[in-house]
């Protein structure tokens, strides 16, 4: 994975934000409300960040609304098939009670 990706991916609620903003532009006290335990602040500097490389942007809805949304940008968009992919992954593993390796043995 190129640094720039990981760096992206890897940072911790880059995930759950870019989940809510891929169903469209999103009002930022709407993306707080769906992502449980974030915090304006830290919300607010990993929006900077996403919109600082290019993942998403911030656009204000014309008056009387005077209010901004975040949408995604075509690079945003990409994650799609990332997110779905993990989904898939943690319907299917991630709450294995009994991991096993390839071989039959336990993981632990």
């Amino acid at each position: 994975m190129r640094p720039e990706a990981e760096a992206i991916m890897s940072a911790k609620w880059s995930l759950p934000v870019l989940r809510v903003l891929l169903d469209g532009p999103t009002r930022f006290s709407v993306i707080r409300n769906k992502i449980d335990g974030i915090t304006a602040n830290l919300l607010a500097a990993r929006l900077k960040e996403l919109e600082k490389r290019g993942v998403l942007v911030k656009d204000y809805l014309p008056e009387p609304a005077n209010r901004a949304v975040y949408r995604l940008t075509e690079k945003g968009k990409a994650v799609r098939e990332i997110v779905e992919a993990l989904d898939r992954w943690s319907e299917q593993w991630a709450n294995d009670p009994h991991p096993h390796d390839a071989e039959g043995g336990s993981a632990r």
